[in-house]
């Protein structure tokens, strides 16, 4: 449970919440799902583009090397 207050200086009251931890941190836990999913794909993105740059770069002019040889 947290609890939170705040005082008026204008009418010299004091406002007091309280909000349950998990309700409170609910949005952050959402955002952190939604980041991780984004960063999974940003990563298998990354690597499906490196492997398509090796490939091109690298093994195929090797495999024309040695068919021509």
């Amino acid at each position: 449970m947290e609890l939170a207050s705040v005082p008026d200086k204008d009418s010299g009251w004091t406002i007091a919440m309280e909000q349950e931890q998990d309700e409170l941190l609910q949005p952050l836990y959402d955002l952190l799902r939604k980041m991780g999913i984004i960063g999974k794909v940003i990563a298998l993105l990354a690597t499906a583009l490196s492997v398509f740059v090796v490939d091109y770069y690298v093994f195929r002019p090797l495999a024309g090397a040695f068919k021509n040889a």
